[in-house]
């Protein structure tokens, strides 16, 4: 599933930015988001940002920036538990629990996704775990952990020729015993701290997260396997400045540093040949963006990266 913001077509992947909770989903490869690793029972909210938006967010937004935003625990202590049943042999169970005080937040979410499909191998399972953990904000600083893990396994029905629907029928399959698997797995800290001087309002951040993302095909049709392991880091510090100029203008200064390293293991084996390749990436940024608002109506931005 590929989502196109502003029209870039077949390099949408490449050019519009998924974050959840400010975590890059978007590949280092020309691949897009998984977006079966993003339970919908947890999101909260969606925000879109369309067009350029590179200055702030660096990779991949060209297009624009979706960012996904969680549910977050309330105050006091709250239990959910929910469970879904459909039409080939669709079923998905699971629950939330959270609690909160003035201090402390925590929240964990699991839930369980199976799914025979319509078409002769295309089932599909799948196994969901987030947790959140925030301290503070003690005088105006806090920081906040979060963590979950992704796995799934699903069928790879394949295509059909006419000649085969004619002999298979819609739901058949050529590719009875092809399928494959994958998992992701994040952890993030997120330090914050606000602060005030006179009409000035500050904040620091440095956002950490951490991804492991593994991949598998099993082509038994063609005797064939695909693997595909990726390992990612990255670092953002970030100052924000807000402070009125008149009675009307207001300014937002925004600068900050990205860092970001990763490894893609890549493998591909089938009867003829076998072969290995290793894509590294690594970048540093530093940037600087001016926000002015006038009466809350009109915007300009200025930046550079």
């Amino acid at each position: 599933m590929t989502v196109d913001i502003r029209g870039f077509g077949d390099t949408a992947n490449r050019n519009v930015l998924v974050l959840v909770d400010g975590r890059r989903t978007n590949p280092m490869d020309i691949s897009g988001p998984d977006w079966a690793a993003i339970p919908l029972e947890i999101v909260e909210k969606i925000e879109v940002i369309r067009g350029p938006s590179s200055v702030l967010y660096g990779d991949n937004a060209a297009g624009g920036v979706i960012n996904i935003v969680t549910k977050k625990a309330g105050a006091g202590i709250h239990a959910k538990a929910e469970a879904e049943i459909g039409l080939h042999k669709y079923k998905r169970s699971g629950g939330t629990v959270s609690a909160a005080n003035d201090w402390a937040r925590g929240l964990f979410h699991y839930e369980n996704t199976q799914d025979g499909g319509w078409r002769n191998n295309t089932d599909y399972w799948a196994n969901d775990w987030s947790g959140q953990f925030g301290i503070g904000p003690f005088y105006g600083a806090g920081v906040d952990f979060s963590a979950g893990h992704h796995r799934d396994r699903s069928g790879l029905p394949g295509y059909l020729f006419m000649t085969d629907i004619e002999r298979l029928g819609r739901e058949g399959s050529r590719f009875s015993q092809d399928h494959a698997w994958s998992q992701q797995t994040y952890f993030t800290a997120d330090p914050k701290w606000k602060f005030e001087l006179g009409k000035n309002r500050f904040e620091i951040s440095g956002f950490n997260s951490f991804q492991r993302k593994l991949s598998k095909a099993n082509y038994v049709s063609t005797s064939s396997d695909t693997l595909n392991n990726l390992d990612s880091y990255e670092f953002q510090p970030k100052v924000s400045w807000v402070r009125p100029l008149t009675g009307w203008l207001t300014s937002k200064l925004t600068t900050g540093m990205d860092f970001f390293t990763g490894t893609n293991d890549i493998k591909n084996i089938d009867p003829w040949s076998m072969t290995f390749a290793t894509v590294t990436k690594k970048s540093l940024d530093i940037y600087i963006l001016e926000n002015l608002s006038a009466w809350d109506k009109l915007l300009l931005n200025m930046g550079f990266r």
